[in-house]
């Protein structure tokens, strides 16, 4: 048998306070740190991150806006500039493009990272894999740092005054954490790691739904709460920590491979998020599966959360499935189920919960 190694960071949440734990947690890491992150979290967070830094013997060699695009040119260029190969650790503030940046710089010039999120929409924050992305913005592939970040801190005053869509996106993708890998593995013999990796996606199914409908309204409303603490724990830890057991074929299944297919399309691509066409797919995937009583559970739970229960809530007609459905079979995200997926079974599950949608729709009157 081959040996294994799984990192987990550990992880701070409060208000402003939470900053307070870097002294303790980075201290043994070296003195000088470089802070990249994007142009709106760093004017967010800096003001309590610098007075946080000012308790500490830490050095900032540089404070700087990591671009726009998770690119390996851009992590490159960044990489290249002094004060930021010559710190001993690197800080990454913002979102999942600002991250992933920092996870590729970091794994190229193996130093140690830590973050700082300021909005709840992934788990990028915990993780040790980036999104990379081209010049153009067209997907490039998936680089792994080969290590999570050292320590997250999660600042939830700065996450709920960010604008409530992002929480709400990914509340939508943690959900599918739980359906999509449990659906994975069945009938499979998993051993450890992928067994806790899906027993901490139970995390984000009844947990994450408990609280998130008040957690969103308190987001929305710019208030922190007991709620909305669960919410981002769920949403960046739990998710994430799922994540980092899973073995990739056990991360994603149908409601992911049909996110990427429904991208293709320019009006869905422009306007809608990708943690709410995913938690558009878990529906689909529990009609696929014939999960009647989950696809009830999670249709109220979409409709409490205003997530999509139809095509129609993302703007795409039956008419326009072919190329959905077409690219949806293409990912790998398919490559491990309980049964084989073709493009009738996606296209009947996909009528089946129209004809779901209409008839919840005639009970209630919307």
């Amino acid at each position: 048998m081959k040996s294994y190694t799984v990192n987990i960071p550990g992880f701070t949440i409060g208000g402003d306070d939470a900053y307070a734990a870097i002294e303790t947690v980075c201290a043994t890491y070296g003195k000088t740190v470089a802070i990249l992150g994007g142009e709106t979290a760093l004017a967010k967070a800096r003001p309590a991150l610098e007075a946080a830094l000012q308790k500490t013997s830490l050095e900032v060699t540089d404070w700087r806006m990591y671009g726009k695009e998770c690119s390996f040119a851009n992590a490159e260029r960044l990489a290249e500039i002094p004060t930021v190969a010559d710190a001993d650790m690197l800080f990454a503030v913002g979102g999942g493009k600002a991250i992933d940046t920092v996870k590729v710089i970091a794994g190229e010039l193996q130093k140690p990272f830590f973050t700082f999120p300021t909005i709840a929409a992934t788990c990028a924050a915990v993780t040790s894999i980036a999104a990379v992305y081209l010049e153009d913005h067209r997907f490039d592939r998936a680089y792994d740092a080969n290590h999570p970040p050292v320590h997250t801190f999660i600042n939830e005053r700065i996450i709920g005054s960010a604008p409530a869509q992002y929480l709400w996106a990914g509340i939508g993708d943690s959900v599918a954490k739980y359906y999509e890998s449990r659906l994975s593995a069945r009938d499979r013999s998993i051993l450890h790691s992928n067994q806790v990796g899906v027993t901490l996606s139970g995390m984000c199914a009844e947990p994450l739904m408990q609280s998130a409908v008040t957690g969103y309204k308190n987001a929305q409303a710019g208030k922190t709460s007991e709620a909305l603490r669960q919410t981002i724990l769920n949403v960046i830890v739990s998710t994430g920590f799922a994540s980092i057991f899973l073995e990739p074929d056990y991360n994603t299944a149908v409601a992911h491979s049909l996110t990427y297919g429904l991208v293709e399309l320019p009006q869905v691509e422009t306007n809608h998020m990708h943690g709410e066409l995913v938690s558009y797919g878990v529906l689909v995937l529990l009609a696929m599966d014939g999960a009647d009583d989950e696809l009830a559970k999670v249709y109220d739970f979409n409709r409490a959360m205003q997530l999509p229960t139809c095509l129609a809530d993302v703007d795409v007609t039956v008419d326009e499935l072919e190329p959905v459905l077409t690219r949806a079979l293409q990912t790998f995200d398919l490559n491990v189920m309980p049964y084989k997926v073709d493009k009738e079974m996606y296209r009947n599950a996909i009528l089946a919960l129209e004809e779901y949608d209409r008839s919840r729709k005639e009970v209630i009157g919307a």
